[in-house]
């Protein structure tokens, strides 16, 4: 993702996560995979080691947001615990910034629409 784009800073993890993914046969561990995405992008041990709140790397939570986000997508499989794997999906078709950002606002109508209706359940 470009920095001129909206949205939250963990999007512009998206494709170079995919990529790596490919790369590494479409398969891996997060605790491989992270490090490779980070090396992709250049990104320094400085800001590698910053932390959010409960000590976990800022950059990690943000990659780990952006596989949730491909999972949500069908980009990556959520069969396996602790494996990122891509699907054919993943492995076939490519994300402009733009349909990044729309596919952000989907899931996000998603999750708004559905915690709006549990809220009416329990009223």
């Amino acid at each position: 993702m470009k920095n001129n784009k909206v949205g939250p800073k963990f999007l512009r993890f998206i494709n170079p996560l995919v990529e790596v993914l490919r790369l590494n046969g479409g398969v891996g561990r997060p605790s491989e995979i992270r490090p490779l995405v980070t090396k992709k992008l250049n990104i320094s041990e400085v800001e590698i080691n910053q932390t959010v709140g409960s000590g976990v790397s800022k950059i990690y939570n943000q990659i780990d947001w952006a596989r949730y986000y491909l999972r949500e997508w069908g980009f990556i499989s959520a069969e396996e615990r602790g494996i990122w794997r891509l699907t054919n999906k993943g492995f076939k078709e490519n994300l402009t910034d733009e349909q990044v950002l729309k596919l952000f606002s989907e899931v996000q109508e998603k999750y708004k629409k559905q915690y709006k209706s549990e809220k009416e359940e329990t009223k």
